[in-house]
């Protein structure tokens, strides 16, 4: 009895979605990833080698100056007057040290944020391009910034960049389950490889045998089913659907003229015989 094989247990995911985030994000950052940076002077950071362009710098960090009139700013200075009894001279002082690194000299204090290659192949901010998760649920725009009124809290939902949402969408989990379908895909491959050697096996052996005055239609016609059966399966192999197959010049090659069309395994076969049974 022939043993049908397992059905594949290979996770589903959405395919086409991944491969769209994976097409957007190449065309920023083509070629290898790798990390690289000197932690004595600078953030690690994730790269890769764009033509003409050198080294470009994929995730980082990129410095932004503090500014008096920004979320961050009246945040802060909210939360140090509701931790501190401060009069509005203690307060203007402290966001004057908060904001500048030498006012004397306008050097402001700057944070490290993380950032993201934009298709100028110039760093962004991340937070500059996050999508809030209020605004998804508002059905306010993607790109609604945090000073917007509707926008009550910082939640973020997505990042509007190939390369963050490629990150996002290629997951440890995601990958793993691409192996293990391109496994299961291999596996049968390899089962339908092992058919089309089997059946040119069997055509061997028929050639081999050689049919004789008796049984030369049935025989024939068992060679033409064998021949035409490996052929499709090599077809299929080389990524022709059955249906074109059928009916094509390769089909017809196979059925009519088999021994002319596949190398035999079998020693014992007969060439004189080649075109009485080709007929």
């Amino acid at each position: 009895m022939t043993e049908t094989p397992e059905t594949s247990s290979a996770p589903s995911f959405d395919l086409a979605a991944l491969e769209a985030t994976a097409s957007a994000a190449a065309k920023l950052a083509p070629g290898n990833w790798f990390w690289r940076g000197n932690t004595d002077h600078e953030e690690p950071s994730l790269n890769c080698i764009v033509p003409s362009l050198g080294r470009v710098e994929i995730l980082g960090h990129v410095p932004i100056d503090r500014v008096a009139d920004s979320f961050e700013a009246r945040q802060h200075l909210r939360e140090f007057k509701d931790t501190f009894m401060v009069t509005d001279d203690e307060a203007e002082r402290h966001m004057a040290d908060w904001l500048w690194a030498d006012q004397a000299y306008d050097l402001p204090n700057t944070d490290s944020r993380l950032s993201v290659t934009d298709e100028r192949n110039v760093k962004q901010p991340v937070r500059d391009l996050a999508v809030y998760e209020v605004a998804r649920h508002r059905g306010l725009p993607d790109d609604t910034p945090r000073t917007h009124e509707g926008i009550y809290r910082g939640n973020i939902v997505d990042v509007r960049n190939p390369i963050a949402q490629h990150l996002a969408a290629a997951s440890a989990d995601t990958v793993l389950a691409m192996v293990e379908r391109i496994r299961e895909l291999e596996k049968q491959v390899q089962l339908v490889s092992e058919a089309a050697v089997y059946l040119d096996d069997l055509i061997g052996e028929t050639y081999g045998g050689g049919p004789t005055n008796d049984d030369y239609v049935r025989e024939a016609e068992r060679l033409a089913s064998l021949s035409f059966a490996s052929g499709a399966v090599k077809a299929a192999l080389n990524g022709v659907r059955p249906y074109d197959y059928v009916g094509s010049e390769q089909a017809d090659k196979d059925v009519r003229q088999p021994f002319r069309c596949y190398v035999l395994s079998s020693t014992s076969a007969n060439p004189e015989s080649d075109s009485e049974v080709s007929r």
